[in-house]
Protein backbone atom coordinates (compact mmCIF):
# COMPACT_ATOMS: atom_id res chain seq x y z
CA UNK A 1 0.00 0.00 0.00
CA UNK A 2 1.13 3.23 -0.99
CA UNK A 3 1.13 6.37 0.97
CA UNK A 4 -1.90 7.72 -1.16
CA UNK A 5 -3.80 4.50 -0.37
CA UNK A 6 -2.71 4.56 2.97
CA UNK A 7 -4.02 8.33 3.25
CA UNK A 8 -7.63 6.79 1.40
CA UNK A 9 -7.79 4.08 3.37
CA UNK A 10 -7.39 5.80 7.28
CA UNK A 11 -9.93 9.00 5.71
CA UNK A 12 -12.27 6.17 5.07
CA UNK A 13 -12.35 4.56 7.95
CA UNK A 14 -12.27 8.03 9.89
CA UNK A 15 -15.21 9.33 8.04
CA UNK A 16 -17.03 5.68 8.73
CA UNK A 17 -16.39 5.99 12.31
CA UNK A 18 -18.19 9.47 12.09
CA UNK A 19 -20.55 8.28 10.22
CA UNK A 20 -21.65 5.32 13.14
CA UNK A 21 -21.43 7.47 16.39
CA UNK A 22 -19.80 7.16 19.24
CA UNK A 23 -22.15 4.33 20.63
CA UNK A 24 -21.60 2.51 17.19
CA UNK A 25 -17.27 2.95 17.17
CA UNK A 26 -17.14 -0.38 18.72
CA UNK A 27 -19.00 -2.61 17.05
CA UNK A 28 -17.95 -0.96 13.63
CA UNK A 29 -13.83 -1.63 14.45
CA UNK A 30 -14.96 -4.84 15.53
CA UNK A 31 -16.52 -5.71 12.19
CA UNK A 32 -13.82 -4.03 10.29
CA UNK A 33 -11.33 -6.25 12.37
CA UNK A 34 -13.24 -9.67 11.36
CA UNK A 35 -13.34 -8.63 7.74
CA UNK A 36 -9.49 -7.90 7.65
CA UNK A 37 -8.60 -11.10 9.53
CA UNK A 38 -10.46 -13.13 7.04
CA UNK A 39 -8.58 -11.21 4.30
CA UNK A 40 -5.13 -12.09 6.04
CA UNK A 41 -2.92 -14.51 6.48
CA UNK A 42 -2.66 -16.33 10.27
CA UNK A 43 0.89 -14.98 11.19
CA UNK A 44 -0.01 -11.34 9.79
CA UNK A 45 -2.99 -11.39 11.95
CA UNK A 46 -1.34 -12.49 14.98
CA UNK A 47 1.40 -9.64 14.79
CA UNK A 48 -0.77 -7.22 13.87
CA UNK A 49 -3.15 -8.36 17.15
CA UNK A 50 -0.28 -8.54 19.28
CA UNK A 51 1.03 -4.54 17.93
CA UNK A 52 -2.19 -3.14 18.75
CA UNK A 53 -1.81 -3.59 22.37
CA UNK A 54 -1.08 -0.83 24.72
CA UNK A 55 2.98 -0.46 25.49
CA UNK A 56 2.63 -1.34 29.48
CA UNK A 57 3.90 1.86 31.45
CA UNK A 58 8.10 2.17 31.48
CA UNK A 59 8.56 0.02 28.02
CA UNK A 60 7.62 2.76 25.59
Amino acid sequence: MNADQLDDAYTTLCHNIDAVGEQGTSLYLARVAMLLILESEPSVVKAALQAALPTPKGRE
